[in-house]
């Protein structure tokens, strides 16, 4: 298969039954984005590494739920930077934030350059609805990692990207305190865009290990996460009543904090 075999997003033409049906889920994604607090427990463990006051950006912000917990913390002292490229999932978001005047969306997507690419989106095999929880900038060839075994069942758009680094000098901000990583298997894109940053600021980074997901652009675990690994940064685990060093193998998976060595 080829390139032009994966239709854009305007050759996606939904019957009536699956656009009712992408609304009543749009609903829903809203409503529980907004009313519900899914990240206020793994922010409450986090909070320690996030001081009053803190510069946080949230890479990777979907519907939003993460900027709004951490919003919420330290009397709403710490000033939130949100980055969500794929328009569905941005105004969604911009609903879901609009109260809070210490979070900034931005339509982008963190990477290492400041461009346009393609971002691939699957369409669920049960339901037909567009996926919008996992869209990713993989190879376009790994429709194996795509959650359909058949390409036909993706779509793709053009998306900005811009790098961390230039959002910083762009915003003048004059610290870095937490970033929070979640772009499915991007990850070493965003830390090679922000290397100056990290090296100067040294922000505590709560980040998504995927070998599932680093698969689709060609990597490992071990790739993604190298940068950080070669900047002084230890991984922990985040337990109940603790945090615990540990190691990221090709087999690793989950969400973890990476603490730096100064």
């Amino acid at each position: 298969m080829n390139e032009t075999e994966i239709p854009s997003f305007s050759e996606i033409h939904p019957s009536f039954g699956q656009r009712i049906g992408q609304r009543l889920a749009r609903f829903e994604q809203y409503f529980n984005a907004r009313f519900r607090d899914k990240f206020n427990p793994v922010v409450r463990k986090l909070s320690p590494f996030i001081p009053h006051n803190a510069v946080v950006f949230d890479v990777g912000a979907n519907h939003g739920r993460f900027a709004k917990a951490v919003a919420k913390i330290h009397n709403r002292s710490c000033r939130v930077f949100a980055f969500e490229p794929l328009e569905y999932n941005y105004t969604l978001a911009k609903s879901v934030l609009s109260g809070y005047k210490n979070v900034r969306l931005f339509p982008v997507a963190l990477s290492n350059k400041a461009d346009q690419e393609r971002l691939y989106i699957p369409i669920k095999k049960s339901s037909k609805r567009i996926n919008h929880v996992t869209p990713h900038m993989g190879k376009s060839g790994c429709e194996n990692y795509f959650e359909s075994n058949d390409r036909k069942q993706v779509y793709w758009t053009t998306i900005q990207t811009n790098t961390l680094d230039a959002i910083m000098g762009g915003e003048n901000l004059t610290q870095l305190n937490f970033i929070k990583i979640d772009v499915e298997g991007a990850e070493s894109l965003v830390l090679a865009g922000g290397i100056k940053s990290i090296q100067k600021f040294h922000p505590v980074i709560y980040c998504e290990v995927s070998g599932q997901h680093t698969r689709k652009f060609g990597l490992s675990p071990l790739d993604s996460i190298k940068i950080l690994l070669d900047l002084g940064y230890c991984p922990h685990l985040i337990m109940e009543n603790s945090i615990q060093k540990t190691q990221i193998g090709d087999d690793s998976r989950g969400d973890f904090l990476f603490l730096p060595a100064v």
